[in-house]
């Protein structure tokens, strides 16, 4: 379990790096994608918390970096978002 809590993170990480180099629509996938990776690392540590493989406290320290984490993606996004005029539109 916590081989695949590392690894969804990692290819967080590598999303997020990806990212600040592409231009803004495919930022904004890259973004999308990596918040998907934070969230499934997130239902994982959810799984090992309830199967006992960490202590609440744990559990809890870990859970706030991941939403402090989750929500600097989405204000990211939702910069480029606004920034970015959607295809076809204004």
């Amino acid at each position: 379990m916590a081989q695949r809590i590392d690894s969804e993170l990692l290819e967080t990480l590598a999303y997020s790096f990806r990212a600040s180099y592409l231009k803004d629509e495919r930022k904004i996938l890259a973004i999308e994608t990596a918040l998907a990776r934070l969230d499934l690392a997130k239902f994982f540590l959810i799984i090992g918390w309830e199967m006992k493989m960490m202590t609440d406290a744990q559990y809890a320290q870990l859970s706030e970096y991941l939403v402090e984490a989750s929500k600097m993606l989405v204000g990211w996004k939702n910069y480029l978002e606004k920034k970015t005029p959607a295809n076809g539109k204004g």
